[in-house]
C-alpha cells in the first residue's frame, strides 16, 4: 500500500518552514538593530564607555 504523503506535506511541512523562515529573518534583523544601537550609543557617549 502506497501512502501519499503529499497532502502532509503541504497541510504541516510548508508551514512550518514559512514560521521558521519568519522567525530567522526576525532575529537576523533584531540582531542588526541591537549592534547598530550599540554603535550609535558608543558614538554618541565616548565617555561613558566601560572601562
Amino acid at each position: 500500500m502506497q501512502i501519499d504523503y503529499s497532502f502532509f506535506i503541504i497541510w504541516w511541512v510548508v508551514p512550518l518552514l514559512i514560521l521558521l523562515g519568519r522567525a530567522a529573518v526576525m532575529g537576523y534583523r533584531t540582531r542588526k538593530k541591537r549592534e547598530e544601537l550599540r554603535r550609535v550609543e558608543e558614538k554618541a557617549t565616548p565617555l561613558s564607555r566601560r572601562l
